[in-house]
């Protein structure tokens, strides 16, 4: 499911009670009917959306829309009272929590800090501020007015540059990001193929079409788009992507990511090898063996890749940034400098035309690109954790998009009613939970982990804490493979009582349970969850905080890996693949598996959806595996998170549940309004 920015589904949604809801997000006084992006969980709103954007972008259409509160249907308008109604009532809720929710939220926005570096950095989306009946009314008007075609003022301004805040890029080298600032690599360099942002479906990029897959699914041929070219005018070839590609396994580039393609033919041997304690002869067999079986350019526009085992989940892999064209000539030239942008040459939309380190990156659009962005030029302004500057800078228009997950000045945000509207919060492809060690007693009971999965409210941790939506399964919404009636975690702290009481060893109920934490900032949390265990299930958990290399020695061992940890997961590929198998399968190494979790019925139905190439029967074998993983509850799921920004009005952008930065999946259609 795609979360919308309300107002980019004003002209979208019939007048309804759903409607409405929608509104609660951030809606900006009606300066515009723009046109909208289809909630693809719901087919109604999804086809009036789809017509309303169709209406919006003819130019044949202008006439005004004539609709009158009175038209609008009386459920339509009963839904609208009902929410005014609740406004006094939750602006009292919102007082009463106001202080508790920043003091947690500080300590939460340090443990980001924390995890900046090893993750994306997410959090909750913001909860709207109330607003008076009038623009309930206005916007309802509005959405009766589904036809009603944008105006000059919502045309695309082609001389106005996109501005964005970032943290300072570590590289971005393609082979080498650790997902970070894997959009600087799509604004330089195509791959083979992209994800559509609605669907989250692999579709072609600089491939020419999807891949011809041969009959026993070992075997992926692409014929590349003729015509293509780097931004230098010299020709794009199959042996850029055999370059980029092979360049995940080779062990001297050391990839983070290398073990998503450890599926190719020769990949797998040669990334494992020490390439200083491993003789050259060695080296040089596994490398040929890899570009010789693995990816293979059969000429100029052709490239195959074979695997060792049918993975239909590789196709999502071969949509990531990973495999990006570099050519060995440009790494060559410019050794460990070569991502700077004299060889930092691409064949995407957008030339990398500028980098002052510690201040900006400038990207100007690619003139030899077959489809030219609406948006030419793009700044990315470069900060660092913990500035005031950029707050002041997006204030003052310097910059249009700027991420606040780490920004001290949340709370000022939050405060401020012309900030808050302005702040968007896309649905993203994290997951957090708490991981259980279920070799260690009383949590190598399953009745003891479902009854701590089910007595803390989710709802009240999404409230408290502003983390995200409350998460019942791994798999966030969006994603294939996430199922909404998964309710077995759910909050029940009277069936939780009647599991804990269940016990198969009673005398394991008085073995202490500990929640570890590696780092201050996160003790808030660890204690928000030992008050719910009190309160709820009558337990006491003790909870405790360690550096990270006492973390890293308690969790050597299974009779000293804590407890409890609280930890996410944000998969890299949109597949049922990378939130289960990676994740849970006993010898992935994932984080839940590294909590001892070792089910031979659960690694049986991710072995079969692994290889699996009948999609629905593929699709019906993960479903059954989340729903095992849930009831068996080696983790208690806790939230989806979701990033946050502040985007400013004049900025239109397609959110994708997978982007690490906003519009990274569809940076054609990215445009700019005229404003002042």
């Amino acid at each position: 499911m795609t979360l919308l920015r309300s107002r980019t589904r004003i002209a979208s949604a019939a007048a309804s009670p759903v409607f409405v809801a929608t509104l609660r997000s951030t809606f900006p006084v009606a300066r515009r009917i723009p046109a909208c992006t289809p909630d693809t969980s719901n087919e109604t709103t999804s086809a009036a959306c789809s017509a309303a954007s169709a209406a919006a972008r003819s130019s044949s259409a202008r006439r005004r829309c004539r609709v009158s509160f009175a038209e609008i249907s009386p459920r339509a308008r009963s839904g609208a009272a009902a929410m005014i109604a609740t406004t006094s009532t939750r602006r009292k809720g919102e007082a009463r929590r106001s202080s508790n929710r920043s003091n947690i939220q500080r300590g939460y926005t340090r443990l980001l800090v924390f995890r900046r570096r090893r993750t994306k950095l997410l959090t909750r989306p913001p909860r709207a501020a109330p607003f008076p009946a009038s623009i309930v009314a206005f916007a309802l008007v509005v959405a009766a007015c589904a036809q009603t075609p944008a105006t000059p003022a919502d045309e695309a301004d082609p001389t106005a540059a996109l501005t964005m805040s970032i943290l300072e890029p570590d590289t971005i080298d393609p082979q080498r990001s650790g997902g970070l600032w894997d959009y600087i690599v799509l604004m330089v360099f195509e791959p083979l193929l992209n994800y559509d942002p609605h669907t989250l479906r692999p579709v072609p990029a600089a491939a020419l079409d999807l891949p011809a897959l041969a009959s026993d699914g070992l075997r992926y041929t692409f014929t590349l788009r003729e015509g293509l070219s780097y931004s230098d005018g010299t020709r794009v070839l199959a042996k850029d992507f055999v370059y980029g590609w092979s360049r995940l396994c080779d062990p001297v580039v050391a990839s983070t990511r290398s073990a998503l393609v450890s599926v190719i033919v020769g990949c797998d041997s040669w990334r494992q090898l020490d390439p200083i304690k491993t003789d050259a002869a060695k080296l040089n067999v596994a490398k040929s063996r890899l570009l010789t079986e693995g990816i293979v350019a059969r000429s100029d526009r052709v490239l195959e890749f074979n695997l060792t085992r049918r993975a239909p989940y590789f196709l999502s892999i071969l949509a990531m940034w990973l495999g990006a064209p570099v050519r060995e000539s440009d790494v060559s030239r410019g050794g460990e400098t070569w991502t700077d942008p004299a060889t930092y040459v691409g064949n995407g939309p957008y030339v990398l035309s500028e980098w002052r380190h510690g201040d900006r990156l400038v990207f100007k659009a690619n003139p030899r690109f077959r489809t030219q962005p609406r948006v030419k030029n793009r700044v990315m302004r470069t900060y660092s954790v913990g500035t005031r500057a950029d707050i002041s800078a997006y204030r003052n228009g310097q910059t249009d998009v700027l991420p606040i997950d780490l920004s001290p000045d949340i709370d000022d945000v939050e405060r401020d009613p012309a900030l808050k509207r302005e702040l968007v919060a896309p649905v993203s492809n994290c997951t957090d939970f708490l991981r259980f060690n279920v070799t260690r007693p009383p949590l190598d009971d399953s009745s003891v982990r479902l009854a701590l999965a089910k007595s803390f409210d989710r709802d009240s941790f999404v409230r408290d804490i502003y983390i995200g939506t409350p998460a019942l399964s791994m798999i966030p919404p969006g994603f294939p493979g996430h199922d909404p009636v998964d309710d077995s975690q759910a909050f029940d702290p009277h069936d939780a009582k009647r599991l804990f009481a269940s016990l198969r060893h009673p005398a394991s109920a008085d073995v202490p349970i500990e929640f570890v934490v590696a780092n201050q900032a996160a003790l808030p949390i660890a204690n928000w969850f030992r008050e719910q265990w009190r309160a709820n299930l009558g337990l006491d958990v003790t909870t405790r905080v360690v550096d990270l290399p006492t973390m890293r020695e308690l969790q050597m061992r299974p009779e000293t890996n804590p407890h409890v940890r609280y930890l996410e997961w944000c998969a890299s590929n949109a597949d049922q693949n990378g939130y289960l198998s990676r994740v849970a399968e006993s010898s992935s190494g994932g984080p839940i598996a590294q909590g001892g979790y070792a089910s031979a019925a659960f690694d049986g139905l991710v072995h079969r959806a692994d290889v699996e190439m009948d999609a629905p029967a593929r699709d019906a074998l993960y479903i059954e595996a989340s729903q095992l993983l849930s009831r068996d509850a080696p983790a208690a799921f806790v939230a989806y998170r979701a990033f946050r920004y502040l985007e400013k009005p004049w900025v239109h952008i397609t959110h994708s549940p997978l982007d690490s930065w906003p519009g990274m999946f569809d940076l054609l259609s990215t445009y700019v309004t005229k404003h002042n």
